[in-house]
This record gives structure tokens, sequence and C-alpha cells, in this order.
């Protein structure tokens, strides 16, 4: 009993030293972040230019800072994890506002995801990201055009940012409205009941 439960103890420990082993590192931040870091080069040369141009005059007008990051992967590390481990570690946005923005895409995972700082966070929301990603990115990505989906979804960040965004028009019919029904369903029961 006493060898079981020692062999036990040893086997959770390599467990867990082999999950540390393994889960990505948040890489040492650079000396130099540039608003756009694509190691994967999945976009050409002349959007990744446009991005950081686009990305960069933001941060020098409002000084909140996005950072877009594509990679292959977290291996295996949780994205959202990841994405708000990395900008702390990196210190995206400026020194005690932490109003940096991390848009992280991982090519292989097929994952993606917007981390808030505290700074921006009461206005980006957890909620309005995923609205953001549901709405404006993945039907971009869908088409294989992420250049699109990243510039698009970077501009609606801004808009959420300063309290512009409208959101994507819905295209689908909305049907009869809820309360059309119910006022019908009443006069047709006053018309059965005077019978």
């Amino acid at each position: 009993m006493h060898y079981q439960l020692k062999y036990l103890t040893l086997l959770v420990a390599f467990f867990f030293i082999s999950i540390n082993c393994f889960s990505q590192e948040i890489p040492k931040k650079p000396d130099f972040i540039p608003p756009i870091i694509d190691s994967t080069n999945t976009l050409s040369s002349n959007q990744k230019q446009a991005l950081y141009d686009k990305l960069r005059n933001y941060s020098d007008t409002t000084s909140t800072e996005i950072l877009v990051i594509i990679q292959k992967s977290t291996y295996g590390e949780d994205i959202a994890m990841y994405s708000t481990e990395l900008g702390h570690k990196w210190e995206i946005g400026k020194r005690g506002k932490e109003n940096g923005v991390v848009f992280l895409i991982t090519i292989d995972d097929h994952k993606l995801w917007i981390a808030s700082g505290y700074g921006v966070e009461h206005l980006l929301t957890d909620a309005m990201s995923k609205r953001i990603v549901e709405e404006i990115i993945i039907p971009s990505f869908k088409k294989g055009n992420f250049y699109e989906g990243i510039d698009n979804g970077t501009t609606a960040i801004m808009q959420v940012l300063s309290g512009e965004f409208k959101g994507v028009p819905s295209t689908k019919s909305e049907g009869i409205p809820v309360i059309f029904i119910i006022i019908l369903f009443i006069i047709l029961l006053i018309i059965l009941s005077n019978r």
C-alpha cells in the first residue's frame, strides 16, 4: 500500500511536470513591438504595412494600443489565457492606463481571441469582443480573406472604444413581431367567445 501511494505520487508529479514542459510559454518581450506580428506570412507585405500604419496612427492619436498577432498555435494553451498573459507580460497599452488590446489569431488551431486590458475592458467587454468576432471577423475568415477580417475587426474595436460601434445590420427578415401575434390571438379569442 505504501509503495502504491509513492508510485501514484510520482506519477502525478511527472504528469504536472510534463504539462509544464510542453505548454506554450509566453515569449520574452521584444525591445520593439510592432502593432502587427505575422509569423505565419498569412498576410502580404502590403497588407501588413496597411495594418501597421492604421494601428500605429490609432495608437498615436488615442494612446490605446491594439496588437494583432498571427501565429501557428498556442500549442495546447488556452487562447484566452495566453493572449491575456501576453498582453500583461508585453505591457500592451500605456503604462498606468493598461489600455491595450491583444487580437490573437492561431492559424493551425483555427482560433482567435480579443483580450482587453483593464483600462478598456469596461468598453470592450468579452460579450462585445465575441460579437465582433462572430459578426465581422469570422465571416471574412470563412471566405479565406484574413486581411479583410482583421482590418474590419480592428476598425470595429476602434469604434467600440470610441462609442461608435453599431454592429452589422441584419439581413435576415425579422418575421412577424410577437406583439402582433398576441394581439391577433386576443382578437381571435374575443370573436370565438361571442359565438
